[in-house]
């Protein structure tokens, strides 16, 4: 058998050990003692978890790539939504490339375009609060200012690395005499817990679990011994950027498969949790430790692998993953589909039942880490009965199994524990804009 699959099984004492380790490198990243290191930025959001009670017509504009989208909301109180309309823009390669006036000054107009449609007649006077989920790096220093660290996704407009976004934005809609306020800058993670939060007052935990992954909670402000600013509630919402779990200590059970991932990425020695959780990896874990078994002889024995495109890093998706472990077939006969047409490999039912073991593993490894790091979390803030966790991804909603061997694996941590895992779409969307009528 391949080391690699052997490793995968984490036994309770494991997970039971990393419980200790997350949670350790919480109260360092709480604290930020001086000397003291941990993987965890325990990032504070400056938001609030809503009460269900707030009221009225809000705003948000998702910011996270080449398109952007604005989204009108309507809250009703009682933890009821009303309804929304949300309208989607293709930011240009004049302001993607341009000058920061090029860029804010296109999203003011496109902004004016979304409220001319949609906006109500009756609060045409009123000044409208909008939310802002702005999906790149950023140094935030308070619920409405935050700092562009550097861009990524292609981005490289000039005048706005080093500045307050949130006030570029406000600039420009000023300039064209709008009634539009930014009054929240949002991290996405943070509004998938808020956007379930409205209706649910148990939800104390939102967690992404898709092409990437991170979470956020609400932590009691008296433990938040780093804050330098005082803040209006009893609890933030801490954004604790997971993903880099396992950075600064090696305490995550990582295989050989794992290592040449790594080494091979554009990132090396960093995200090795993201790395091992989120669907942008599993595919290439499950690629890889196949071809340690291809390497002894055990799969595609006399086929040329080499020249084929499984042998080219990242061209086996997570998705075939997904589809493989869904194949419930007696000859498994979608994995052979699967295998032949897009790799030109043909495998015997020996071989395709091996490739579904790796598969399972992959994804049965994922989701036990994933539900340790949350119990982690709840324990620390002592909710582990009666809670809700909001999640949102691809990982979480399509690849089969996945919520219930996350809920397992809490339940084996904590027997007599009452965690729900509920699928939450749209924090980016509806989340910044209940943050917004909060602030």
């Amino acid at each position: 058998m391949s080391k690699s699959l052997e490793r995968l099984e984490l036994s309770g004492n494991q997970l039971q050990q990393l419980v200790k380790d997350f949670q350790k490198e919480m109260e360092i990243g709480l604290n930020r003692v001086e000397g003291e290191r941990s993987s965890l930025k325990m990032l504070h959001s400056f938001v609030s978890k809503p009460t269900g009670n707030e009221t009225g017509y809000f705003y948000a504009l998702d910011l996270g790539g080449t398109n952007f989208r604005v989204i009108r909301l309507e809250l009703k109180g009682n933890g009821q939504l009303g309804a929304s309309q949300l309208q989607s823009f293709t930011i240009s390669e004049a302001a993607m490339t341009g000058g920061v006036q090029d860029l804010f000054n296109f999203i003011a107009d496109c902004v004016e375009e979304f409220v001319e449609k949609h906006g109500e007649s009756s609060s045409r006077n009123e000044t409208i609060k909008l939310g802002f989920t702005f999906s790149f790096p950023v140094n935030q220093t308070s619920l409405a200012s935050g700092t562009l660290i550097k861009w990524t996704k292609g981005f490289t407009t000039e005048g706005v690395v080093g500045k307050d976004v949130v006030a570029l934005l406000n600039d420009a809609f000023h300039r064209k005499n709008l009634k539009i306020e930014v009054v929240a800058l949002v991290n996405d993670t943070v509004g998938t817990l808020v956007a379930r939060g409205y209706s649910d007052t148990k939800c104390e935990l939102g967690v992404i679990l898709g092409t990437g992954t991170n979470a956020a909670y609400a932590e009691d402000i008296t433990k938040i011994k780093s804050l330098e600013s005082s803040f209006k509630s009893e609890k933030m919402v801490i954004n604790i950027e997971w993903g880099a779990f396992g950075d600064v200590y090696p305490v995550l059970p990582l295989t050989t498969a794992d290592d040449t991932l790594d080494v091979n990425s554009v990132n090396p020695k960093n995200q090795r949790f993201e790395k091992s959780i989120s669907g942008m990896y599993l595919g290439e874990i499950t690629r890889l430790i196949i071809l340690e078994f291809q390497q002894e002889g055990k799969i595609f024995s006399g086929q040329n692998v080499k020249d084929s495109a499984f042998n080219s890093g990242y061209k086996f998706h997570t998705s075939y993953v997904s589809k493989i472990i869904a194949d419930s077939s007696e000859d498994l006969n979608a994995t052979e589909s699967i295998l032949e047409s897009n790799f030109g490999l043909k495998t015997s039912k020996e071989e395709r039942i091996l490739f579904k073991t790796v598969a399972q593993a992959v994804v049965t490894r994922a989701a036990r880490l994933s539900a340790t790091t949350i119990g982690a979390i709840l324990e620390k803030i002592g909710r582990l009965n009666d809670v809700t966790v909001a999640v949102d991804g691809g990982v979480y909603e399509h690849v089969p199994g996945f919520k219930q061997l996350m809920e397992d694996t809490i339940k084996e941590l904590y027997p007599s524990s009452e965690v729900r895992t509920v699928l939450s779409r749209d924090g980016s969307g509806n989340g910044a804009a209940i943050i917004a009528a909060s602030a």
